[in-house]
């Protein structure tokens, strides 16, 4: 359902915000959570993705500063209620419940004024909540936290011994919570969830796959692929392989170029590339990149990657900007 946007929100600053949440076994509490974040105002859910094999639901929701200063507190709430890291076990690497709350700002403007909001977000809710927060990306104030995967290196089970070291002391929230785990909170630019499936169950193959194609390491290894992280893991789910990508620099690489150096690479095994799966949404600018670059059709696309493995068949329908005008009525 559309909710009646205000003529004021047409000048709105929006920000996009996506939750990665360490839940995704128990798809009534995920629903629920979703319907108490919709009825904040200026507050829209406009996607999520719930993943069983990764114990992991990923949110895209979009608002204004005050608004989602709500919406943070709310989940937070409910996560303290409702989901105990002591005895998480997924495939995905986590660090807390609310394991990762990227913030995005939608008209590429007021970049520092959000970097010092969501410091000062991650300050409240880190004292509310007896919650260790790590900044990252454009937020951190310590260059060696900008990367993601460096904070959460040992993840939740090594969480407590982490934090005793000096250089490990969380930016807020000084003790660890056992339930809650921590969170890694930070101002970064798109991000595109994509994996692509390989017609296998060798695990090694898809390590190696993916130790291939991402940037970091790369040197001159010609497959290595720009702004892209890459994890191999078999998914008991739907038992094949799959190598999982985070492209981090969306204007240097697209989901097309992912598909095909690993489908280029996996032929080298022997084995078929015929499927991906896109979690979350894309900004339009990579629709429109993909499509100049290969001259198909949003939906042309979509067939090509394989992408009717997750029931997406027109690209254009999981672009954010799609989505948030569909549910708020508001162009982006």
């Amino acid at each position: 359902m559309v909710k009646s946007p205000a003529k004021s929100n047409m000048s709105k600053d929006w920000i996009e915000w996506v939750p990665n949440i360490s839940e995704g076994k128990n798809p009534e509490f995920i629903n629920d959570l979703v319907n108490k974040l919709n009825l904040i105002t200026d507050v829209y859910v406009i996607h999520k993705d719930i993943g069983l094999d990764a114990h992991r639901t990923v949110l895209t929701v979009i608002g204004t500063k005050e608004a989602l200063e709500t919406a943070v507190d709310q989940l937070m709430f409910q996560l303290e209620r409702n989901v105990d890291m002591s005895g998480h076990i997924g495939k995905h690497p986590r660090l807390g419940a609310l394991d990762v709350s990227p913030f995005i700002p939608l008209n590429g403007k007021n970049v520092e004024d959000t970097i010092d909001w969501t410091r000062s977000l991650a300050q409240t809710i880190a004292q509310k909540y007896s919650l260790p927060i790590y900044l990252y990306e454009k937020s951190a104030k310590i260059q060696t936290r900008k990367n993601l995967a460096t904070i959460r290196k040992g993840e939740y089970e090594n969480l407590s011994n982490k934090m005793k070291l000096p250089e490990w002391k969380p930016d807020f929230g000084e003790k660890f919570n056992p339930y809650l785990g921590a969170t890694v909170m930070g101002v970064r630019d798109f991000l595109v969830a994509y994996n692509v499936n390989l017609e296998s169950k060798n695990q090694i193959i898809a390590k190696k796959i993916a130790s291939i194609v991402r940037t970091k390491g790369a040197g001159k290894r010609p497959y290595a692929l720009p702004g892209l992280k890459a994890i191999g893991w078999y998914m008991d789910s739907f038992g094949k392989i799959q190598i999982s990508t985070n492209i981090v620099d969306t204007t240097q690489t697209t989901m097309v170029e992912v598909f095909d150096r690993c489908k280029t690479l996996a032929a080298g095994y022997g084995i078929e590339v015929q499927e991906s799966e896109l979690i979350g949404l894309i900004p339009r600018t990579m629709l429109i990149k993909m499509k100049e670059k290969t001259g198909l059709s949003n939906i042309e696309l979509a067939k090509k990657l394989g992408l009717g493995f997750c029931g997406i068949t027109d690209l254009e329908e999981r672009t954010i900007e799609y989505n948030f005008t569909k549910i708020s009525g508001v162009r982006l």
